[in-house]
């Protein structure tokens, strides 16, 4: 058997679709999430989220009738929170009333009372957010009158995407991807 030299393998160094996604979610927990005084803001923000939810199903169990403990409310809102969630619905609506009437059956207040509180809370929930609908709705509109040439209107998308640092006018933070990615964006501010 005659001898011959083994063959060298070029490195593969294009990186796979999942990893440069994992990278760029990895780079923008970096400079979102773990940046200093990011948490405060996000706990704070989110706990009054929590508040505004259970304040408004309170106030549509009280509507309805239910002269259940502000405890028991508390934990019947987590259990219809989470149906909510469920992805098998029409604009939310099926799964959260279901499992309403079930966990209030099963708290001894009734089927009907739970059905109820639930669409009295999808109602509240649903009145509370049309400003913000009427809103992207004018939007909209002034932005179809404009017309495309507008000047503060987008004419195409952007080049590339642009982190904060090349916003600032910044070098790209260490550890990210491509730092000559970003090089093109012009200073701003």
């Amino acid at each position: 058997m005659p001898y011959t030299t083994p063959r060298t393998v070029a490195p593969v160094t294009a990186i796979s679709r999942p990893a440069r996604a994992a990278r760029a979610v990895a780079a923008d927990l970096r400079r979102g999430l773990l940046v200093p005084g990011v948490w405060p803001q996000l706990t704070l923000a989110s706990l009054l989220v929590v508040a505004g939810h259970t304040a408004t199903f309170v106030i549509a169990a009280r509507v309805a009738g239910c002269t259940a403990p502000l405890g028991e409310l508390i934990a019947l809102l987590m259990v219809v929170q989470i149906a909510a969630g469920i992805p098998l619905s029409v604009g939310g609506w099926g799964p959260r009333e279901g499992i309403a009437a079930w966990a209030f059956a099963a708290a001894g207040l009734g089927a009907a009372n739970g059905v109820t509180v639930a669409t009295l809370y999808a109602v509240i929930m649903l009145v509370a957010v049309t400003p913000g609908a009427g809103l992207l709705l004018g939007d909209a509109i002034r932005r179809r009158r404009r017309g495309p040439g507008h000047s503060g209107e987008s004419r195409g998308p952007d080049r590339a995407p642009r982190t904060m640092e090349a916003v600032r006018g910044l070098p790209a933070a260490p550890g990210g991807s491509d730092p000559t990615a970003y090089s093109h964006a012009p200073a701003v501010g």
